[in-house]
């Protein structure tokens, strides 16, 4: 046998060992989140197999040179599986007695441990069948003895050592990748996140896959995932929240005269302990209106107050990487005469940047905050191509985490997106943040009880089964949102507002402006995909086309939405991650 078939053999040595170990486990559910890490460590196995060609029976090329290094981190790998002396004695594990004393396998495990479980055992079936289609049946390995042994963890911590030391066999393999493989496998590593949490229909599954990703720092962003969806699902235990939602006092803020007229505002935030006590501290806040119809019932009233508690708890459950692009709420006060609720945002505002004037006495005149839109009217600003395919990588990112937790923005667009960091003397759109939360929702939730504006502007961006009266009878999709962010993708590769786009785009049409609904916007979405194909290749390369247009085709998909989650990472994050690294 040659040396790189040697490697194969013990990767499908090493994989058989695997699954049979974990069959042995003995564990009670107190141990469950320990004994996933298995699934984890399992599953992260099979993405190098399926990056180095082992799952396929042959190993790529750019590995042969460390081929005896892989059969010797294989042979360890399959050997630690197999010692049972050493996981006894190293590992906390203790053999079940054969004759049926002891302790005895339970027969039914929780719902939650199940649910979990087979959603990761999902994932590695798909591979495992892959790995057999490429092997012959006198290469598929045979396990010895180890088939009757099973063990029982007698301690958690030496249990949780066993599983750190597999994982470093697993880092060591990968390491040998080239660094474009480990983006691939890091990849799909990330749409196997999105698919356990996808997976997940209650609060307890998903505290548990909480609780198993806190203790695995390759699992951070499906913890971050399933934090945001039990949040999602209102789970008051499981959403892991640090403190109830903030009723603020409007008397600690500084509004703009013409607040009552604006939708959003920067304002000076005093907080003070109560009215008797001087200042404390002074900071510039962003304040966003949540409106709801003037004659809405009590219960749809309370039911979209429950939903902007879930949206505060949520934006301010970010990673350090988002928090730039999703700023924490302070919390929010209501305006039952202005029929809304408006929402706080802290953000590092610069001294030079989109701060407002103050008059004399102190008090700020109308201050909205810079946005794309501005910087698309702007005619003296046109940023370079590689800036603005950063901007478009950066918000699809955000936008899949977001999706990951199974929330919904429902308002994209240029206006939504603000730069409260940029300086007015030399604009700057590295650092963007997203805003508009105020229709947004998750998934399953109705949106008859939504206030939907009916003001052009607004319109345009909306697909055109979601338009006037069909919006209310068709329901709100994630497609919906791809759709919108479609648009969004155009603006910043023409570097036009969707006004003047939509203007030039339908300017043959004789109902140019006159109305805007379902039928305005299918023409519209006609045309646009027509002079995408047609001019955008040209402006900002092909791949980023390719991006534009499947989003904009996305509005008519039946695609369920957890499965859109995955496609959405798959066919506009990565394509967009890739294309900005060549700059």
């Amino acid at each position: 046998m040659d040396a790189a078939g040697l490697a194969i053999e013990l990767f499908s040595l090493a994989i058989k060992t695997y699954e049979v170990f974990q069959k042995a486990i003995d564990f009670p559910d107190t141990s469950s989140a320990i004994v996933l890490r298995l699934d984890v460590e399992l599953t992260r196995l099979q993405l190098w197999g399926k990056h180095s060609g082992a799952s396929l029976g042959v190993l790529v090329l750019d590995l042969v040179p460390f081929e005896a290094l892989i059969e010797r981190i294989l042979q360890r790998l399959t050997s630690l599986l197999q010692d049972t002396v050493e996981l006894k004695e190293r590992y906390g594990l203790a053999p079940i007695d054969d004759n049926g004393t002891g302790n005895k396998r339970p027969s039914i495990r929780s719902k939650s441990f199940n649910q979990v479980k087979g959603a990761f055992r999902a994932i590695v079936k798909t591979r495992a069948n892959t790995a057999d289609a490429g092997q012959s049946n006198d290469q598929q390995p045979q396990v010895s003895a180890l088939d009757r042994v099973r063990w029982a963890i007698s301690s958690e911590t030496k249990f949780e050592q066993l599983v750190d030391d597999i994982r470093g066999y697993t880092n060591n393999l990968n390491e040998l990748l080239r660094e474009s493989q480990r983006t691939t496998l890091s990849h799909d590593w990330y749409r196997t996140e999105m698919q356990v949490v996808g997976a997940m229909d209650d609060a307890s599954s998903l505290q548990l896959v909480q609780k198993m990703a806190q203790m695995d720092s390759s699992c951070q962003d499906m913890y971050t995932m399933a934090l945001r969806k039990a949040i999602v699902l209102n789970d008051p235990n499981g959403s892991g929240r640090k403190g109830s939602v903030q009723i603020l006092s409007k008397q600690d803020f500084d509004l703009p005269s013409d607040f009552r007229q604006l939708s959003r505002c920067i304002a000076m935030h005093h907080p003070r302990s109560s009215a008797a006590l001087p200042i404390t501290q002074t900071s510039y806040i962003l304040v966003e209106k949540k409106r709801y119809e003037a004659h809405i019932s009590s219960e749809d009233k309370a039911a979209l107050l429950s939903r902007l508690h879930r949206l505060i708890t949520l934006l301010n459950t970010t990673t350090p990487s988002e928090r730039g692009a999703l700023p924490p709420c302070l919390g929010y006060w209501s305006e039952p005469d202005d029929n809304c609720w408006c929402l706080a945002y802290r953000c590092q505002f610069l001294p030079n940047s989109t701060l407002p004037p103050q008059k004399a006495e102190g008090r700020l005149t109308s201050a909205q905050p810079l946005s794309l839109l501005y910087l698309l009217q702007s005619s003296s600003f046109r940023p370079a191509l590689e800036l603005r395919v950063r901007l478009a990588a950066t918000l699809s990112t955000v936008l899949s985490r977001l999706y990951g937790g199974q929330w919904l923005h429902k308002g994209i667009r240029s206006h939504n997106i603000v730069f409260p960091y940029s300086p007015l003397d030399a604009y700057d759109i590295s650092n963007p943040m997203i805003a508009g939360f105020e229709y947004s929702r998750q998934y399953s939730e109705p949106a008859s009880i939504d206030f939907i504006p009916q003001d052009f502007s607004q319109a345009l961006y909306r697909h055109p089964d979601y338009q006037s009266d069909a919006a209310s009878r068709n329901g709100y999709r994630m497609s919906y949102d791809v759709y919108s962010f479609g648009l969004l993708l155009a603006e910043i590769a023409w570097w036009v507002p969707m006004e003047k786009m939509y203007q030039d785009v339908m300017k043959k049409k004789s109902n140019l402006v006159s109305s805007f609904h379902s039928q305005q916007a299918e023409d519209f979405l006609k045309e646009l995909i027509r002079r995408v194909g047609k001019e955008m290749a040209f402006r900002v390369g092909t791949p980023y086309q390719k991006v534009v247009e499947w989003c904009l085709k996305q509005g008519k998909s039946n695609a369920a939405d957890k499965q859109l989650v995955v496609e959405f990472y798959t066919n506009v994050v990565v394509p967009l991650e890739e294309v900005s690294k060549t700059f």
